[in-house]
């Protein structure tokens, strides 16, 4: 699943047309984080909070000031809400299942999958193996 989502992410990355809002957070990025120009200056009378602008401006100052620098920063951000998301929700599956699943066949091999997953995905969350399944320890 992440492989797909990032496939399409770099696709649209290179092929989508771009728009006004865009190319503003990308300019005033550089400029702020380049000090030509100050948040909330006479210059940019802007009410934007500067935040969302720092954000881009040192991938611009690493990578070079452009669209494809951006987009391949929003793609990194996508890809780790995406991990991190995918690792809540392998964590409630095992939760689930252990406590909800009655035959202890299919709860220890469908936890050990999750399992499995889990270990590949984040291994400190290793210690949420110790959990037994309900109504037999």
């Amino acid at each position: 699943m992440p492989a797909l989502c990032g496939c399409q992410l770099e696709f649209n990355a290179v092929t989508l047309d771009t728009w006004m809002d865009e190319g503003k957070y990308l300019m005033k990025g550089y400029w702020y984080f380049t000090g030509k120009i100050a948040p909330y200056s006479t210059v940019d009378p802007s009410f934007y909070m500067p935040l969302s602008f720092y954000s881009v401006a040192p991938m611009e100052w690493l990578f070079g000031v452009g669209y494809l620098p951006g987009r391949a920063l929003m793609i990194v951000f996508a890809l780790g809400c995406l991990v991190l998301a995918l690792v809540s929700c392998l964590s409630l599956a095992l939760v689930f299942v252990l406590l909800v699943v009655r035959s202890r066949v299919l709860a220890y091999g469908t936890s050990g999958i999750i399992l499995w997953a889990l270990v590949f995905t984040r291994p400190d969350l290793l210690p949420i193996a110790m959990i037994q399944p309900a109504g037999r320890r």
